[in-house]
């Protein structure tokens, strides 16, 4: 894979032990400014019922753009200083 690619695509992480996604989480937080993710988890294994749970739940929501993720009729919505889209490698520093 050369580095133009790498600019285009996301990395595919295999995330074993996952327990409710930690690791998984961190990578699938890190996007690029244009929304697209430099990481997406391809399998998350976890046997512990709970976790596991938590894992489908989180898989759920990684499936929509960040301010876009549909929320129930009368639920409390997400405040609008978490509505700023990915973060990028600068919001860890």
């Amino acid at each position: 894979m050369d580095i133009n690619s790498l600019m285009t695509t996301s990395i595919p992480v295999i995330d074993v032990f996952a327990g409710p996604g930690g690791l998984g989480e961190g990578f699938s937080a890190l996007g690029r400014a244009d929304g697209k993710q430099y990481f997406k988890i391809g399998v998350s294994v976890e046997k512990e019922a709970s976790a596991h749970s938590t894992l489908e739940l989180r898989s759920f929501f990684r499936q929509f753009p960040y301010n876009e993720v549909p929320y129930p009729p009368g639920s409390p919505s997400v405040p609008e200083s978490d509505r700023s889209g990915s973060r990028t490698p600068s919001d860890f520093s």
